[in-house]
């Protein structure tokens, strides 16, 4: 059985790259930094981001994507040691590790231009065993939670701009979205029945309109990408311009529905009452027992003291809203 707890108040993941530990980057791509005293420098910003978490009492703590993985890894063979070592004080806390969907790298090969549109499947089936290897290990050393991001490959692929982008591929949105879907689903297909990890899914946006999950002329690609998929926990991109929540009701009933509502790099934080008032809206279309509240992106464009407030909102308000949860 998958792990029960809620985790009302989350985020995406990542946390805003240090300027010390940017430089540090620079500096290593170009040969002019002992790698062993980057990964000093990664591990120390690490350690500052699962502590900042832990001050703010976060339901659910990441190393924020701080420590470089090597070549060909996904995550860092002692990413769970790090995390069960810096977790555990003042009592301990829930952690996660956030791992690419085979769905995502594909894109991600596709905007780089490594790859071209026929080849999407294709790079996508080639990270699959690697991924399910992965997340494997991690279910097998306890991982409170382990967060699959899809990236923006389903919304890109719900946007007119995308028939136009495959052209000549012998691709269509529609044969594409249904491929990727299978691949993303045998990842969590994969997996043990019998768990105590929650496994989730991360939707994102390509732009800054409403996310595709959210529109009813998607409802049945809706229903194509989540219907059977094997997963506890939905993470959705929102931004905090949604007034609409209807199509939450189109979503399967057993999932905790993460709402990133809070704008992860905004320039001003939002108002408690605002965020309220948009999980009102939503609780009133599914219950609030399935409900959490996160961030909208990884934090890329902010400050540091914005960071921390952007994540202390949405402590606040999940606090405010759900109570303490035991």
């Amino acid at each position: 059985m998958a792990n029960p707890m809620k985790f009302r108040a989350d985020h995406v993941g990542a946390m805003l790259v240090p300027a010390k530990l940017q430089q540090a980057r620079e500096q290593l791509a170009s040969g002019g930094l002992n790698p062993a005293l980057y990964d000093s420098l990664a591990h120390e910003a690490a350690e500052a981001a699962v502590a900042m978490q832990i001050d703010l009492r976060m339901d659910i703590v990441t190393s924020g994507g701080l420590r470089t993985s090597a070549p060909g890894q996904f995550v860092r063979d002692d990413e769970v040691q790090f995390l069960l070592d810096h977790t555990r004080k003042p009592y301990a806390f829930p952690f996660k590790i956030c791992l690419p969907s085979p769905s995502a790298l594909a894109l991600e090969a596709f905007q780089a231009g490594s790859a071209k549109g026929a080849d999407l499947i294709a790079v996508a089936q080639a990270a699959l065993p690697r991924l399910q290897e992965t997340v494997a290990k991690l279910i097998a050393e306890q991982t409170p939670c382990i967060q699959i991001d899809s990236g923006a490959v389903y919304d890109w692929l719900s946007q007119g701009a995308a028939a136009a982008q495959l052209d000549g591929s012998g691709q269509t949105p529609a044969t594409l979205f249904a491929a990727l879907r299978a691949i993303d689903a045998s990842l969590f297909a994969a997996q043990p029945v019998e768990r105590n990890t929650s496994l989730a899914l991360r939707l994102g946006r390509c732009s800054d309109g409403a996310l595709w999950v959210m529109q009813a002329a998607n409802e049945s690609r809706v229903n194509q990408l989540l219907n059977g998929l094997a997963i506890d926990r939905l993470l959705l991109d929102l931004g905090g311009s949604v007034s609409d929540f209807s199509m939450l009701a189109k979503l399967p009933a057993h999932l905790t529905v993460v709402l990133g509502l809070v704008e992860a790099n905004g320039a001003t934080v939002e108002s408690t009452d605002t965020i309220l008032e948009m999980i009102d809206a939503a609780a009133a279309v599914i219950s609030l027992e399935c409900l959490a509240l996160s961030t909208d992106k990884d934090f890329t464009s902010t400050t540091e003291p914005l960071q921390r407030k952007k994540l202390d909102l949405v402590q606040g308000s999940a606090k405010r809203f759900w109570g303490m949860e035991f």
